[in-house]
């Protein structure tokens, strides 16, 4: 008898399952806890989004800019943050990021013009840079600054968290917990601006987003069971969304929709967001890390050789020769990494930022998450090595 095409595919003898982001404990959803959250759930001007990139349009918005000002951005990016830019009816110029994801401050400085509005700082993976100096040209060009924080929730820089220095602040909070949905946007600046009261987003996309955490956290239990139970509802889901016509919208995708800005933050995301302890997170992330960081035998692959204190990390940045094919091999061992930042945006100038173009064909980050224990990272550290060798 022929098995099922999803079966097949889903067939496997590996002995872990590592999703690239945190697993949704059923747990969380039945919690009672109210757990006293940090910043920025606890600053006086905090607005709860759908998407992180509805924050940035929002937040942009805010400034009061007109058509002819400029923002100076980073090269190395996701691409749906500079499309909310555009939207917003801005322009945009790009300093330069180098292979170690630092920006190029020399750079940054011959690119600020008598247009030039806003600096733009994207926190990499968790990762401080050297604010001091940025505050400093932002005064002294009278620039506002936008802290994106969407890789670096919990993490510190100077003592203070990420995201409270500029004007305003981005965040995307399921890169770091659990949640189906949401962003998160920081007003610091003393102004009148208050943001459009947001609506409740689609059930069924918070669902669809749900019930994938759900299977992420049976499949880390139960690996082989785990897979063959996910692969047969994603296509009962699937085929029931397309007989009913139903459209799910992710928050993975590089989409931007004006008219999905104005979606607040699932409140189931909000009710998974009260039972998280924020310092267990930030502590096992860490202890991951230095873990990875102490046994990996490529050190002359990382990205990174230590971890500063106050960082929250998002991932373990690691170079690779062929990325799509030590994507390709780590996924058929069970081993989900991030593989989402190797498309520019079209406005990004092609040949002029190499180092970008570098990262972005060579640079793989590896989870090291909250859910993960030394049985996880030990497994890993062996697919790398023969992956790697």
């Amino acid at each position: 008898m022929n098995r099922p095409s999803f079966l097949k595919e889903h067939r496997s003898s590996n002995k872990y399952f590592i999703p690239v982001l945190p697993a949704l404990s059923p747990g969380l959803l039945a919690s009672r806890q109210k757990q006293a959250l940090p910043f920025p759930f606890s600053h006086p001007r905090y607005y709860d989004y759908y998407f992180g990139r509805s924050a940035v349009w929002h937040g942009i918005k805010s400034l009061g800019l007109t058509s002819e000002d400029r923002v100076l951005f980073p090269a190395y990016h996701h691409g749906v943050e500079a499309e909310a830019i555009f939207h917003a009816g801005l322009k945009v110029d790009f300093y330069r990021v180098n292979t170690r994801m630092e920006i190029d401050l020399e750079d940054l400085k011959k690119k600020i013009t008598p247009a030039t509005r806003v600096l733009y700082l994207i926190y990499y993976l968790g990762f401080p840079h050297p604010v001091q100096e940025i505050l400093r040209l932002c005064r002294e060009h009278r620039l506002a600054l936008v802290e994106d924080c969407a890789l670096s929730l919990f993490s510190q820089v100077d003592g203070v968290p990420m995201g409270s220095l500029g004007d305003l602040s981005i965040f995307s909070f399921h890169k770091t917990l659990p949640l189906p949905n949401g962003g998160g946007l920081v007003i610091n600046k003393p102004d009148e601006w208050f943001p459009p009261r947001r609506i409740d987003p689609p059930l069924v996309s918070t669902l669809s987003h749900l019930t994938g955490g759900l299977m992420n956290r049976l499949k880390m239990a139960h690996p082989k069971t785990g897979r063959v139970i996910h692969a047969i509802s994603k296509e009962l889901v699937s085929t029931a969304l397309k007989v009913g016509r139903i459209e799910r919208t992710s928050v993975a995708n590089m989409e931007f929709n004006t008219e999905k800005t104005g979606w607040g933050m699932s409140s189931v995301s909000k009710r998974i967001l009260r039972g998280i302890d924020p310092a267990q997170v930030i502590d096992r992330r860490r202890e991951n890390f230095t873990y990875l960081l102490n046994h990996l035998d490529f050190k002359k692959r990382f990205v990174v050789d230590q971890l500063p204190a106050g960082v929250c990390p998002l991932f373990f940045p690691i170079l690779v020769d062929d990325k799509k094919s030590a994507y390709q091999d780590l996924m058929a061992r069970g081993i989900e990494t991030v593989n989402f930042w190797g498309i520019p945006h079209p406005a990004t100038p092609p040949g002029v930022y190499g180092e970008v173009e570098y990262l972005r064909a060579h640079l793989l980050e590896l989870p090291i998450h909250q859910d993960l224990h030394q049985g996880h990272l030990d497994y890993m550290i062996q697919a790398l090595r023969e992956t790697l060798r």
